[in-house]
């Protein structure tokens, strides 16, 4: 992979790989494993493509995703508690 700028595929397999392993060179090189590039180079390029708008739009647009599921999951276990405390005081 050269530096140039991303697709809208690339963008959004490197913003996903991003957000599972939080590292740029990693992510870009589990994006493009078949890159052949030496690891500083891939460092540079992972930089640039993180720089570019698409990518910084799909993280942004992926941790808000994140960020939703897990405040959904929260408030549904917090629910689920109360309802069996309800339960658990109804019964006691």
């Amino acid at each position: 992979m050269s530096q140039r700028s991303l697709t809208e595929a690339e963008a959004t397999k490197y913003a996903e790989r991003y957000i599972l392993y939080g590292d740029q060179t990693r992510a870009l090189r589990a994006a493009f494993p078949d890159s052949k590039a030496k690891p500083e180079t891939l460092n540079q390029q992972a930089v640039h493509a993180h720089k570019q708008p698409k990518v910084c739009q799909r993280v942004d647009e992926l941790h808000a995703l994140l960020k939703k599921q897990s405040e959904d999951d929260f408030q549904l276990s917090v629910s689920d508690i109360k309802k069996k405390l309800l339960l658990a005081a109804d019964a006691g």
